[in-house]
């Protein structure tokens, strides 16, 4: 495999373009100063072609 384009091109067939979830929980936010942070995990599932 030579170039990005198709690099992009197999990733994108192996994802199929859908079925994606993403769930952030826990939000912790912190104030130092004039400047606001938030953590948090995120579990994301991206399940291949073939796995539907």
């Amino acid at each position: 495999m030579t170039g990005r384009d198709a690099l992009v091109d197999a990733i994108l067939a192996m994802f199929g373009g859908g079925g994606t979830t993403h769930q952030v929980t826990d939000p912790r936010i912190t104030l130092v100063g004039g400047t606001t942070r938030m953590t948090a995990p995120v579990d994301a599932q991206h399940p291949l072609t073939a796995d539907r």
